[in-house]
C-alpha cells in the first residue's frame, strides 16, 4: 500500500512542476471523496476495516489520474 502512495506523491510532483494543477487538485479532490464516501458507506458493514480499505483506493484512483495526465504532458512535448 505504501508503495501505491509513494507512486501517487511522483506522480503528483511532476504535475505540478508542469504546471498541470488542475489534474492535481481534480485528483486529491476525488481521492478525499472516494475515501470518505468508501468509508461512510462500508463502515456499517464492515467497521473500521472500512477506514484501512479506503484509503489504498481512493489513492489509487488518484494516482492513476496524475500517472495518466503525466504520460499525456509527455506525448505533448515529445519526451
Amino acid at each position: 500500500m505504501v508503495c501505491i502512495l509513494g507512486y501517487k506523491h511522483n506522480a503528483d510532483g511532476v504535475n505540478r512542476g508542469l504546471g498541470r494543477m488542475k489534474v492535481f487538485t481534480i485528483g486529491n479532490l476525488l481521492n478525499i471523496f472516494i475515501r470518505v464516501a468508501f468509508t461512510k458507506i462500508m463502515a456499517p458493514v464492515i467497521g473500521m476495516s472500512a477506514i484501512w480499505i479506503g484509503n489504498p483506493i481512493g489513492w489509487s484512483v488518484s494516482m492513476l489520474l496524475s500517472y495518466l495526465s503525466y504520460r499525456h504532458a509527455r506525448k505533448e512535448m515529445n519526451f
